[in-house]
């Protein structure tokens, strides 16, 4: 019997599941004990990330996960038995390493200060018309419009 179990925790090991995961069944229940049986807290769609700070093996070949993070409480990460996985590693970046990669993958961005400048005096957006309508973009290196009089 000793054999068997260790067979499963090369399968699955519960300390993979520690750290930053994210749901991937529809909707997950989170509960206040690690079994099936115990009261819900809540339920968690879909993508929601989810922190994970201890995991266990239950009955079952069932993998119970502790979680801190939005709610404190228990969710089932997985089931031996039949192949279920509720959540996954989250190998994505934080919050403020997408909005980095979102601002550095545009294709209008300045590429230079004098270019981020000349954007911002037309009171345009980078690579927009000029000011005289020409169509020249600032991403072509058109040069700074001219202010023109106010008679």
């Amino acid at each position: 019997m000793a054999e068997k179990s260790a067979m499963v925790v090369r399968e699955i090991c519960p300390e993979e599941w520690i750290g930053l995961c994210r749901i991937k069944d529809t909707q997950v229940v989170i509960r206040m004990a690690a079994t099936s049986t115990s009261t819900v807290i809540c339920t968690l769609a879909h993508g929601k990330r989810i922190m994970v700070e201890q995991a266990i093996r239950g009955g079952k070949g069932k993998i119970w996960g502790r979680i801190s993070n939005p709610v404190a409480g228990w969710v089932l990460l997985a089931d031996q038995q039949n192949g279920y996985k509720a959540v996954s590693k989250a190998n994505v970046p934080s919050p403020v390493q997408e909005h980095a990669a979102h601002r550095t993958s545009r294709s209008e961005t300045p590429k230079t200060l004098s270019g981020a400048l000349r954007s911002m005096a037309s009171g345009q957006s980078y690579g927009s018309r000029d000011s005289a309508g020409s169509g020249a973009s600032a991403s072509k290196g058109s040069a700074v419009p001219r202010e023109t009089s106010k008679d």
